[in-house]
């Protein structure tokens, strides 16, 4: 009976020793740290897998080129998706170029919200708003009747994506720290 009492009284201190370990452990710093970068936050719906991708600019003044980018893989569903896709802790963008994928099937897509966040402020383009601080290409044509992007090929190019415009750089300068001399 003593050896059954000394297995219980250890796993009762391992239970308690493994969830202080939980408690303390580096994931919960590493969350909170999530939130002091940029994230872009899209809702969308498209029913098949793929990747978008996201280049940007740091510098101010700099062109959008092949340096910077953040690669997402994507899963396709019927229903509406909030994917969020965090920028590199240290990046302050300027300009965004939002790739929205490269699945050559991929004909429809709804969005409901392209917005960024910083910490607890938000350029919010929840609800249609997106659509004053994006520019599409020519490969996504918007079908306002059904609210969808049609995804077309231009010159044989399954290239759909979105650019910011100044308003979008105007908000996103407002975002950004105070930047110490």
């Amino acid at each position: 009976m003593s050896k059954q009492l000394l297995i219980y009284f250890l796993t009762i201190i391992l239970f308690i020793s493994c969830k202080d370990d939980k408690q303390t452990s580096p994931t919960t710093d590493l969350n909170d740290n999530k939130s002091s970068a940029y994230i872009l936050i899209l809702e969308a719906k498209f029913s098949l897998n793929d990747k978008f991708q996201i280049y940007y600019t740091d510098e101010e003044g700099a062109e959008l080129s092949g340096e910077n980018v953040i690669d997402m893989f994507v899963y396709g569903n019927a229903e509406m998706q909030k994917i969020e896709i965090p920028f590199p802790e240290d990046v302050i963008p300027y300009k965004i170029r939002f790739d929205l994928g490269e699945n050559n099937s991929q004909s429809v897509m709804s969005i409901k919200n392209i917005s960024i966040k910083y910490k607890d402020k938000i350029v919010d383009g929840d609800n249609g708003k997106f659509q004053n601080y994006w520019t599409p290409n020519e490969a996504l044509k918007y079908d306002a009747a059904n609210f969808v992007y049609n995804l077309s090929l231009v010159n044989g190019v399954h290239d759909p994506l979105m650019i910011s415009n100044s308003n979008l750089e105007d908000e996103l300068a407002d975002l950004r720290p105070a930047i110490k001399e």
